[in-house]
């Protein structure tokens, strides 16, 4: 009898030492898989901000450059502003979008509304002095429109800083959120 005690008393305990054993186990997979996780969560805030700091600052260059060039840039780069807009219709906050367009829109104003160019083709058969009243005339042109940007330009820059301050804001926000936190304002955005 005496030694079914001991052999129940080593099972039951085996059975203890197995099951904490394995209890363990469970713990030390499920810790592991949430550090995990949140390690894969917090690179992805970091790659989302850094991502969405560089679609700010690309924006913010093409604005500049349109509005230094009076609303005209070449088709390539326009259609790259064009796609960087849509981009950040996808991943920006809405008051940033909204800012976003009402500059562009700005932009388009002062573009539609300035004098036209004359054509800036010039033939090598054409006299010397032709040439130069071409040469003139467009020299001319860019003037007048510079002077009449000048009515526009003021107004463009200031919505352009607020789009400026906005974005620096958005970007403080996200980086400092904690993930779960950053998850819930991704959401909400």
């Amino acid at each position: 009898m005496e030694n079914w005690w001991a052999i129940a008393g080593t099972l039951l305990g085996a059975l203890i030492a197995g099951s904490a054993a394995l209890l363990n186990s469970v713990y030390s997979a499920k810790s592991t898989l949430k550090r995990e996780n949140r390690n894969r969560l917090i690179e992805e805030k970091e790659r989302d901000v850094k991502e969405l700091e560089t679609l700010y600052q690309d924006i913010l260059h093409s604005l500049d450059k349109l509005i230094r060039r009076l609303g005209s840039l070449e088709t390539n780069e326009l259609e790259k502003y064009y796609k960087m807009e849509i981009r950040m219709e996808l991943i920006s906050t809405k008051e940033i979008v909204d800012k976003l367009n009402t500059v562009s829109n700005d932009i388009s104003k002062m573009a539609s509304k300035l004098p036209k160019m004359p054509e800036e083709f010039i033939p090598k058969f054409e006299e010397d002095y032709e040439r130069q009243s071409r040469l003139n005339n467009r020299k001319k042109a860019k003037e007048e429109r510079k002077e009449k940007a000048e009515e526009f330009i003021p107004q463009i820059r200031k919505e352009y800083n607020k789009l400026s301050e906005l974005m620096k804001v958005d970007l403080q926000k996200r980086r400092i959120l904690e993930v779960d936190e950053y998850v819930e304002y991704r959401k909400k955005n």
